[in-house]
């Protein structure tokens, strides 16, 4: 006898089983969002312009706003700020193709972003007391529209294209 103190008996099939021990798969909803492929070429195009004009012209970098360029390392925090970039764009890049935690990474990565555009807006653009340069608001309204991809990005990670990706899939 094998059911000691008279248990009741339950049955399970391997395939529930199999089911109950098996790893959780993410669910998916009903559809896949083609805004990714979108998002992503405007997200592309932002860290490209970014990236080169802080790199290669640092100093039209602070054209937007009216920030003393005293010190000889202004310039060179520029470029250091285009490369870091670079790298924060790398690994953005790596956890949505891998899907590495990509809603993490992409909640971080929108955060950092966060934090900086909210630095700079504070650091540079108060310093003007008259009205902004068209430059100035194009700078921000492509710093609030790379805001809104990371996040869309992040919070649609269910909806994401299925595996194998390319970023501009």
């Amino acid at each position: 006898m094998n059911n000691p103190g008279n248990l009741p008996k339950s049955v399970v099939s391997d395939e529930e089983l199999a089911l109950l021990t098996g790893p959780l798969k993410k669910a998916q909803p009903s559809g896949v969002d083609r805004g990714f492929k979108y998002r992503n070429m405007v997200l592309l195009g932002l860290i490209v312009m970014f990236t080169v004009r802080n790199l290669f012209f640092p100093e039209g970098a602070l054209s937007y706003s009216r920030l003393n360029l005293a010190s000889p390392h202004v310039l060179h925090a520029f470029q250091l700020r285009a490369f870091l970039a670079l790298l924060v764009a790398a690994i953005y890049v790596h956890s949505y193709l891998k899907d590495w935690h990509f809603e993490r990474v992409g909640l971080v990565t929108c955060g950092f972003v966060s934090g900086i555009f909210v630095r700079d807006l504070a650091t540079g653009f108060v310093v003007d007391q008259a009205p902004f340069s068209p430059l100035a608001i194009f700078e921000i309204t492509a710093r609030v529209v790379c805001i809104y991809c990371l996040l869309t990005n992040a919070l649609r990670d269910n909806r994401a294209p299925s595996m194998p990706r390319h970023f501009l899939s």
